[in-house]
C-alpha cells in the first residue's frame, strides 16, 4: 500500500509550489488591491471597455466605460468628459455636508478600499485603464508555444520558473509587439538594454525572436536579482530600470517592496512602474489557473525549428529557393530579420543563424550555399552609402554622380518609375562590388540587396561590463523632454554619408514634388527630421539637433563613445534631452562620424518601417491649437507617433507654437484587427516626458 496516494502527492506538490511561490514573490498588503485590480483588467474587462479608477487605490472604481459605440477619434474626449464629471462630484463630497446619492456612493467606495483621508486629492488621481480580457486570453493561447522553452532557459540560469509568465504583462506573449517608447518583442526590450545581450541593427533585431529574447531576459533578470537580492525589486527593475531601483533602495535603506512602493518618489517612478510587480502577480495567478478563468482556451502548438549558421551574405528569396519553403514561412521562423532585408534592400549578414523548419535538409542547404562566392575582407569593408534627395534632383543625375546606371539605382531602391523621386527621399547608393552582384544576378533586379550591415551589438559577455552600462543609465530612454523645436537659425551642413562629395544634380521637370506625396505613404522622408551636423571649429566634436526618439544612450552607441563623455562635454546635470535643442558629440575619427550618420539614419528609418508594417493612415482632420496644448500631448491623445504629426504638418513652424494655429491630424488604424491601437494606455511603458506647453513657452518669453 502506498504511503502517499497519487492524488495526495499532487495536492502536496501543489501546496509546496504555492508556498515556494509566496516566499519568492510575496504579496504585501499594500499591493493586494492592485493585484485584484489587474486580475479584473486581465480577465473581466473587455478591450472595448475600460475603468475609471483611483490611481493610488485602483479598487476604487468610479465607472466602467463602454467604448464600443464611440468612434476612435472621439474616445479620448469622451473619457476626459467622464473624468471631469467625477472631479466635480469628488470636490462636492469635500465641500458639502449634505451629500446626494452619487456622492454617498463614492464615499462608501473610499470607506471600503482606502479611508476617508484618501478623499484628499482624489480628484487629481482619476485614471482610465483599458480592459485587456481578449488580449490576455490570446496571450495565454500563444504562451503554450514558448513556456516549455522559457522554463528550460530559466532553469539554465537557476531562476524561478514563475518568471516565465512575465511576458503576459509586457506583451501578451506577442513576439511582434512594439510599445509607445520603442520597446520591442515579447519581452519588450529597449534598444540600449537589448544591445547588451542581442544583435540589434538595421538588418537584424533579435528582440523579435522569442527564444533569443527569452535568454536575454533571463540574463537581465539574473543581473537585477544579483544586485537587488529581491525578486519583487528585480521584477520592478525590469520596467523601471536597475539604476532606478538601486537608487530607491539606497535612499530608503530597505529592499522591502511594500515600503518602496509606499515611500519612494521619483519623476520616473509612476503608475506603470509602481504597478508592474502587482500586474505580474495577477498574471501569474491567472496563468496558473488559466482554464478556470478561460475554459475555452485553445493552446497553440510549439514550433519545432532548427538553426544553421550562414557564412555568406544571402537574400531570403535565395534561401527559400534553395529550401523550397515559402517566404511567409521563412518569415515566421525568422522574425528578427528586419523589413530592410525582407524587402530585398539588404542581405542576411554572414555569421547570422537562420531558423528553419525541421523538414528542411540542412546538409543539402549547406551544399547549395557553398556555391555562393564569399566576400573578401576588402570587399566586405567597402560599404554603400546614402544620399538624401534635394530640390531639383533627379534619378539620372544622382546615378551619374556616383558612376552607376539609373536602372541599378532604381533597382536597389525599389523605384518603379525613375521620375518619381521627391525632396527628402533617402536613396541607397551601392558600392562597386554590389553593382557586380546586381548585374550578375538572375533574380529580379528589384530583389537585390544593396549593402552590408553595421553590426553594432555591444557584445558584452562580462557581467561586470554589462553592469557598468546598466548603472550608467540614470533615467529611462524615453525621458526626452520638450515637444517643440528650437527656433534658432541652423546653418548646419547635411553630411549624411556621401552627400558632401558633390553639388546637387541637374534639375529636370519630371522630379516629383514632395508636397504632392500622399500622407499615407510609407516612403521615408528625411526632411521630417533635422539630420544636419556641424563640426565644431578647433574641437574634436560635432553639434547636432535632438530628433524625435533620440537619446544620449543612442548618441554614445552611434559615435562609439561613452555616455559620460557626452555628459561632460555638454556640462549636463542629467540625461534628459530637449527636442530640437543642440548637443555636442565627441568625434575622434572620420569613420566614427560616418558610422554615427549611418546608424542615426537607419534608426529613424527603422522606426517608420516598424510603424508602417503594422498601421496605416486612412484619413485626417483639422485641429486648432489651444492653450496648454503640446505636440506630444496631441500625438499621444490621438494615438499617433510624433514624427507622423510633423510629417503631415511640414508647413507648420514647430519651433513657435501659437494658439489658433490649425494643424492636420492623421487618423491611424491597425492593419490587423487584433493589433492594439498605437500609443495604447497599457500597464507598462508609460514614457517620462518633460513637456513644455504653449503657456509655459509664452511665460518664458514674457
Amino acid at each position: 500500500m502506498d504511503l502517499f496516494p497519487k492524488k495526495q502527492l499532487i495536492l502536496l506538490f501543489a501546496s509546496f509550489s504555492i508556498y515556494a511561490s509566496a516566499q519568492l514573490f510575496p504579496e504585501p498588503d499594500i499591493i493586494k488591491g492592485n493585484v485584484q485590480f489587474w486580475k479584473k483588467i486581465y480577465s473581466e474587462v473587455l478591450l472595448e471597455e475600460g475603468l475609471l479608477h483611483d490611481r493610488d487605490y485602483p479598487l476604487i472604481i468610479y465607472e466602467k466605460i463602454d467604448l464600443s459605440s464611440i468612434p476612435e477619434n472621439k474616445r479620448s474626449e469622451h473619457i476626459e468628459s467622464r473624468k471631469n464629471t467625477y472631479v466635480t462630484v469628488l470636490k462636492g463630497v469635500a465641500e458639502k455636508s449634505r451629500l446626494d446619492k452619487e456622492q454617498k456612493r463614492l464615499l462608501e467606495l473610499f470607506k471600503a478600499h482606502a479611508s476617508l483621508d484618501a478623499l484628499k486629492g482624489a480628484s487629481d488621481r482619476i485614471r482610465f485603464q483599458l480592459g485587456q480580457k481578449q488580449r490576455f486570453k490570446e496571450g495565454l493561447e500563444r504562451s503554450f508555444m514558448y513556456l516549455d522553452t522559457i522554463s528550460s532557459i530559466l532553469k539554465k540560469y537557476g531562476l524561478p520558473d514563475q518568471l516565465k509568465y512575465l511576458p503576459h504583462v509586457e506583451s501578451s506573449f506577442d513576439p511582434k509587439a512594439y510599445s509607445r517608447v520603442g520597446a520591442a518583442g515579447m519581452w519588450q526590450f529597449m534598444r540600449s538594454t537589448g544591445k547588451l545581450f542581442m544583435t540589434i541593427n538595421y538588418d537584424i533585431d533579435q528582440r523579435l525572436d522569442p527564444i533569443i529574447s527569452s535568454d536575454a531576459a533571463a540574463r537581465l533578470l539574473s543581473l537585477n536579482f544579483e544586485q537587488l537580492q529581491s525578486w519583487p525589486l528585480a521584477i520592478t527593475a525590469y520596467n523601471h530600470g536597475l539604476s532606478g531601483m538601486k537608487k530607491a533602495v539606497n535612499t530608503l535603506g530597505t529592499n522591502d517592496i511594500g515600503e518602496i512602493l509606499l515611500k519612494h518618489e521619483s519623476p520616473s517612478f509612476k503608475f506603470a512602474s509602481k504597478n508592474f510587480y502587482a500586474s505580474f502577480i495577477a498574471a501569474m495567478r491567472l496563468a496558473d489557473s488559466a482554464f478556470h478563468y478561460f475554459p475555452d482556451l485553445i493552446p497553440q502548438k510549439a514550433i519545432v525549428r532548427q538553426s544553421l549558421l550562414i557564412d555568406v551574405k544571402v537574400t531570403p528569396l535565395q534561401l527559400c529557393q534553395m529550401t523550397g519553403i515559402t517566404l511567409d514561412l521563412f518569415k515566421q521562423y525568422n522574425p528578427s530579420i528586419r523589413p530592410s532585408v525582407y524587402s530585398q534592400k539588404k542581405r542576411i549578414p554572414a555569421g547570422y543563424s537562420v531558423s528553419l523548419p525541421d523538414t528542411v535538409s540542412i546538409e543539402k542547404l549547406q551544399v547549395a550555399l557553398a556555391t555562393l562566392k564569399p566576400e573578401s575582407p576588402q570587399e566586405s569593408s567597402e560599404k554603400g552609402s546614402y544620399y538624401t534627395v534635394r530640390r531639383g534632383d533627379n534619378l539620372i543625375g544622382i546615378a551619374r554622380k556616383y558612376g552607376i546606371s539609373p536602372a541599378e539605382l532604381a533597382s536597389i531602391n525599389s523605384i518603379v518609375k525613375i521620375n518619381k523621386i521627391f525632396e527628402g527621399q533617402v536613396l541607397r547608393i551601392p558600392d562597386k562590388t554590389e553593382i557586380t552582384v546586381i548585374a550578375a544576378s538572375t533574380m529580379d533586379s528589384a530583389a537585390i540587396e544593396i549593402t552590408d550591415s553595421i553590426s553594432d551589438t555591444l557584445n558584452l559577455t562580462d557581467s561586470s561590463k554589462i553592469m557598468e552600462v546598466l548603472n550608467e543609465v540614470m533615467e529611462p530612454e524615453s525621458s526626452i523632454a520638450s515637444t517643440f523645436f528650437d527656433s534658432s537659425e541652423d546653418n548646419s551642413t547635411n553630411i549624411i554619408s556621401d552627400t558632401l562629395l558633390s553639388s546637387p544634380a541637374v534639375s529636370l521637370n519630371e522630379t516629383c514634388k514632395k508636397d504632392s506625396m500622399d500622407i499615407s505613404s510609407s516612403q521615408f522622408d528625411a526632411t521630417v527630421y533635422d539630420l544636419g551636423l556641424k563640426l565644431v571649429p578647433g574641437a574634436s566634436s560635432a553639434s547636432i539637433k535632438v530628433n524625435i526618439g533620440e537619446s544620449i544612450i543612442r548618441y554614445a552607441e552611434w559615435m562609439n563613445v561613452s555616455v559620460s563623455s557626452i555628459i561632460r562635454l555638454n556640462d549636463m546635470k542629467n540625461y534628459s534631452l530637449k527636442l530640437g535643442k543642440r548637443i555636442n558629440i565627441p568625434v575622434y575619427s572620420q569613420s566614427d562620424l560616418k558610422k554615427f550618420e549611418t546608424s542615426r539614419l537607419e534608426y529613424l528609418m527603422a522606426i517608420e518601417e516598424d510603424f508602417y508594417s503594422r498601421y496605416q493612415v486612412v484619413d485626417q482632420f483639422s485641429y486648432t491649437l489651444k492653450r496648454g496644448d503640446s505636440f506630444w500631448k496631441i500625438s499621444s491623445r490621438n494615438k499617433i507617433p510624433l514624427w507622423l504629426l510633423k510629417k503631415v504638418n511640414k508647413e507648420i513652424d514647430f519651433s513657435s507654437p501659437k494658439r489658433g494655429i490649425k494643424i492636420k491630424i492623421p487618423v491611424v488604424v491597425a492593419k490587423d484587427s487584433h493589433e492594439p491601437p498605437f500609443l495604447e494606455d497599457a500597464p507598462a511603458g508609460e514614457p517620462v516626458i518633460q513637456s513644455e506647453t504653449i503657456e509655459s513657452l509664452e511665460e518664458a518669453k514674457e
